[in-house]
Order: structure tokens, then sequence, then C-alpha cells
């Protein structure tokens, strides 16, 4: 039987420093049947020329200007593949020669599964995790899953697929994926707007997976606070996924949270961002309610089957005081305990 043919899509903009060794890394995957394809989001450094010339059999879709719509370049990505599975990955990725091969045979031996992200390492330190399985905290937020830590401090990863939430480096089955379709571009960059996809996946009963024995490599590229991005994105999945059950329930927490968050990005004075968003919410109050309509037909899987009370992940640059290190660790043990009174009745 004949390898399924990949295509590899990737999503640039002004990457022509990393390109080259992202593209050798996509061109020595001992997976045998693969295209490449490169989305470009109005790149001004060249990237177009450097690919056009370097690496012809790349096929080049161009977005015309910068769009900063990272979910509206996954789709055109999609959209312009030809095959059934499409690889999605960020410019500043360098593969182990076999991840794709680990993804694909996982892929076929999970009927369901629609989506699967490998574990993402250090470029500079190929011994630690930079994203591993990510889960969905009931707040709506990242888990603090194993990031940062050496491999040898965490068990053998596990020959199984493990239900995960969030990474923009993904194995996409489009058939499948087709049924809640694709990525929602009213998400803008920031956290989340990944994990909506992966989101909407797990509640319909397909699975968005993790699988920790496939491997790539992130060079960990600091860009500018998504402040913006991540409270918009927090809120719309909120209103669009949760159950009105779970959402009620965990109000008293969700305000808690939100009040803490609030005070915390005044405090590191992103005050503007968080208005601008929380605005955003309310005029697409409408919209997403439309939109839930739509999701809440298709959820089949509980809300507490995909939530968790696992630390909250925060960027340790952030934890930079011993205040804002014992508030971030007494308010994990606020959501922990409140998860444990109310999970029963979700």
């Amino acid at each position: 039987m004949s390898e399924q043919t990949v295509t590899i899509a990737i999503l640039n903009y002004n990457g022509k420093n990393y390109l080259a060794e992202t593209i050798k890394s996509i061109k020595e995957l001992d997976y045998p049947s693969k295209k490449l394809l490169m989305v470009d989001d109005g790149s001004i450094d060249g990237s177009t020329d450097f690919v056009r010339l370097n690496h012809p059999d790349v096929k080049i879709i161009e977005m015309g200007c910068n769009t900063k719509m990272l979910n509206r370049v996954r789709n055109r990505a999609i959209f312009a593949a030809d095959t059934d599975f499409v690889l999605v990955t960020d410019n500043d990725i360098t593969f182990a020669p076999d991840c794709l091969t680990i993804l694909m045979q996982t892929m076929k031996a999970f009927s369901h599964v629609a989506v699967l992200t490998p574990r993402v390492m250090y470029h500079g330190d190929k011994t630690r995790i930079y994203i591993d399985r990510n889960e969905f905290h009931y707040v709506c937020a990242s888990s603090d899953n194993n990031r940062n830590e050496k491999v040898t401090h965490i068990p053998h990863p596990s020959k199984q697929p493990l239900r995960s939430f969030g990474c923009g480096i993904m194995l996409i089955d489009k058939t499948k994926a087709k049924t809640i379709g694709f990525f929602d571009e009213d998400y803008v960059m920031g956290w989340g707007d990944d994990g909506e996809f992966h989101h909407r996946i797990n509640i319909s009963g397909l699975g968005c997976y993790a699988v920790p024995r496939a491997l790539v490599y992130h060079k960990a590229i600091k860009g500018a606070p998504r402040v913006y991005g991540q409270v918009r994105n927090r809120w719309f999945l909120i209103l669009q996924t949760y159950s009105w059950k779970t959402f009620f329930i965990t109000l008293p927490v969700l305000i808690a949270y939100e009040l803490c968050l609030f005070l915390f990005l005044v405090m590191k004075g992103f005050f503007s961002e968080y208005a601008k968003a929380m605005r955003d919410v309310a005029v697409n109050y409408n919209n997403l309610m439309h939109k839930r309509k739509t999701i809440q037909a298709y959820k089949v899987v509980a809300d507490k089957e995909l939530m968790t009370a696992a630390n909250i992940f925060i960027p340790s640059t952030y934890k930079n005081s011993v205040i804002v290190h014992f508030a971030f660790w007494s308010l994990n043990m606020l959501l922990k305990s409140y998860w444990t009174l109310v999970k029963r009745y979700l």
C-alpha cells in the first residue's frame, strides 16, 4: 500500500533568515510522499524571492499584504493543498527526520483523529520542552504541562496519543476537519488562535491529540506581547463553546480570574489592549451567539471531559517578584479547590 501524500504548508512572514533551515529539515523527513507550499503573509524581507530562487519546487501562495490574520493564512494553506492531509508549520521550525512518519502512522491507527500535534522542543536546547501536550483549563487557559522541563525529568513519551489543545504545528485530516469548518478567521493572533480549532474538533467527537514521540524544534523568536489577542480570543472561545450550565457554574471563578488578569495587565501597562479586546467582545456579541448555535449543534462531548484544573501557564519572566509568584500560586489553589467542588455538577 502506497503512502498517502502530505502537503507541508509553511506559514511565513519575514522569515528569510529561517526558511533555509526549515525547508532543509522538511526535505530530510523520512516520509517519502510529500509536497511543499509556502503561504506568505506580505513579507517585505525578500522571503518569496529567496524561496523561488533556491527552492523552485516549493509552491508559493501570496496573501498580497500583511493581513496579520493567522487563521486566514492557515485556511488559505489548507484550501491550496490538493492532498487530504496537511501539515501546517511556522517558518522557524525544524523537524526530527521521523516526525511526519510518526504522525501519519498515528493518524492511520486512530480512525477518529482529525488533528495531531508534535512535541515542540527548544531549538537551542533540544533536551528542553517548549510546548508539550496542552490541556484546556476550565477558566479557558492553557495548562502548564511540562513547559520548560528537561525530557530527562518526565516519563518516557507515551506511545498513545494524548488529548490536547493548542499548538501551531499540526497535521490535519482535511476530510474530518471540514465537518467543523476549519479555522475561525474572526480570531486574531494570540492565545487560542489555533486552540479554538482544536477545541471545536474535540467537542465535536473527533480528536485533537498530541504525539510526544514526534519531535520538532522551535527557535522561539521573541515577538511583541499579544495581550489583545489573548483576552479577545479567550472570551470568544468561552461564549461560543461553553454550555450555559458550565458558564454559570464556573462564573464566580471566571470573574475572579478575570479580575486577577485585569490587575496584572494594568500593572504591566496593557490597559489599552485589554480595553480594546473587551470592547471587541461586546461589539461581536451577536455574531458570537450566531456561531454559538452552530457549534453547540455539533457538540457531543461534555465540557468536563475536556477540562482540567492543572496549573495555568504563565511565562517565568512575568513571575519576577515574590508577590506575583505568591499571588499566582494562590490563584491556582483557588481554581483547583473550586473545580473539586463543582466538576461533579457539570
